[in-house]
């Protein structure tokens, strides 16, 4: 294979896949979520409660296809319209055929957003993957300030927020988005107070003792099984049935979750976990307890059979949670590995510019941002300093790609774009 085809290999294969997955990601049905599918208006842009993450992740979802199409060669406004056909097509399939899955006007605005990105991306690839020393330079300062930007950004977001509402309180509620709680619960308590089934005449105080820093949620339920997905035990949400907290059971997990600024914002409230703990606590008096004190979240649960609790630590680290795309998604201790490998990959394109601008400068730049956003973006906040494993997690990150840029910094380097890619013109 020549080496001017080779773009255009590559660039068949990347829209083969990105069209593959695309197909897969939105048309496979999702029954569970027809109820919720049905109250979107189709003219939304921003859908839902977590909205924020459906545009996210529509625009990403169709970058490949459009960089792919491009650097096969294909002109860019094909490349748009075809891009255009395909969102249009799923849209068409999701609104009268697909169970539980919403169109809106949303999807397509975001999906060309995204297509158009992958088109530029393939424009000027050579630019950002074999930039010479001084792009390099650059491209790694801006790389290191983004990545401090975003680790400040996600340690306020993991932070509480209540909205000044009139608060209510639910035992075993049935709601149209989440599984009903089988079991019966015999006894909830909120800082120390009784909670109501019903309306909280307290609102105002409950928030203020709520953002005082510490929370304790307290509950004795007699369990029913498994559940097939989230259930509530006791919650609580406001008149405009946003949610403040809830204390449920997913499957044979206990489930926590505490409203942050990531809902203003329309993406997810961490939830936290302690899993397996009533796989085997059915007919079983529980003694529950949820409490969130030091900016630690600790989660408990106690029966003649049982007794097991887990303690969490909120912190920038847990951006990737924010984004999941799963719903009732709750992190448990498990949480490490994903939270090492986005810290790492987050940093190994700063580590790999550094080691191609070839100036002390850079590496210095990428590690003092490193080190401000693993101490100082989270002690701003209130929030512990990171855990062992982000710092070496981050130090990973930088190291490799430092190699890779260093090892790479011998090939090609470019600092203009490069021309258009895909198949030469003829001449005149």
């Amino acid at each position: 294979m020549s080496a001017s085809r080779t773009p255009v290999i590559l660039g068949r294969v990347i829209a083969g896949a990105g069209f593959a997955a695309i197909l897969a990601i939105t048309l496979t049905p999702s029954p569970a979520s027809a109820p919720l599918a049905a109250r979107t208006p189709i003219t939304c842009l921003v859908c839902g409660a977590h909205g924020a993450i459906d545009v996210t992740l529509n625009v990403l979802l169709f970058v490949p296809l459009g960089f792919g199409l491009r650097l096969a060669g294909t002109p860019p406004r094909r490349a748009l319209a075809l891009a255009v056909v395909t969102t249009l097509g799923v849209e068409t399939l999701q609104l009268g055929l697909i169970p539980g899955r919403d169109a809106s006007l949303s999807d397509p605005l975001t999906n060309t957003a995204g297509a158009f990105l992958g088109i530029l991306a393939a424009r000027h690839w050579r630019g950002w993957l074999l930039p010479g020393p001084a792009r390099s330079l650059h491209l790694a300062l801006v790389a290191a300030a983004a990545w401090l930007a975003v680790w400040i950004g996600t340690a306020s977001l993991v932070v509480p927020s209540l909205p000044r509402t009139m608060y209510w309180g639910q035992w075993a509620p049935e709601l149209a988005h989440l599984a009903r709680f089988e079991g019966t619960v015999l006894r909830a308590q909120l800082e120390g107070r009784e909670l109501p089934k019903g309306r909280i005449d307290e609102s105002p105080r409950l928030r203020d003792d709520l953002l005082d820093g510490r929370l304790l949620l307290t509950a004795t339920a007699v369990a029913a099984g498994p559940t097939e997905r989230l259930a509530p035990i006791v919650s609580v949400f406001d008149e405009n049935e946003q949610e403040i907290l809830l204390l449920g059971q997913d499957e044979t997990d206990l489930v926590f979750r505490f409203r942050t600024r990531a809902s203003d914002v329309r993406l997810r409230t961490p939830a936290v976990t302690l899993a397996g703990v009533l796989a085997d606590a059915a007919g079983d008096t529980l003694a529950l307890t949820a409490e969130l004190a030091g900016s630690r979240y600790r989660l408990r649960a106690a029966s003649r059979r049982v007794a097991a609790e887990v303690e969490l630590a909120p912190g920038p680290g847990w951006g990737w949670a924010l984004l999941t795309p799963l719903e009732d998604y709750a992190i448990g201790t498990g949480h490490r590995l994903l939270t090492a490998l986005w810290t790492a990959g987050l940093l190994l394109p700063v580590g790999y510019w550094a080691g191609r601008a070839r100036r002390r400068a850079a590496p210095l730049a990428a590690g003092l941002a490193a080190i401000l956003g693993l101490t100082a973006a989270p002690l701003l906040h209130g929030l512990p300093v990171s855990h062992w494993s982000e710092w070496l997690a981050a130090a990973v990150g930088l190291a490799v790609g430092r190699l890779a840029g260093r090892w790479g910094s011998g090939g090609r380097e470019v600092d203009e774009p490069a021309p258009a890619v895909g198949r030469p013109h003829a001449a005149a």
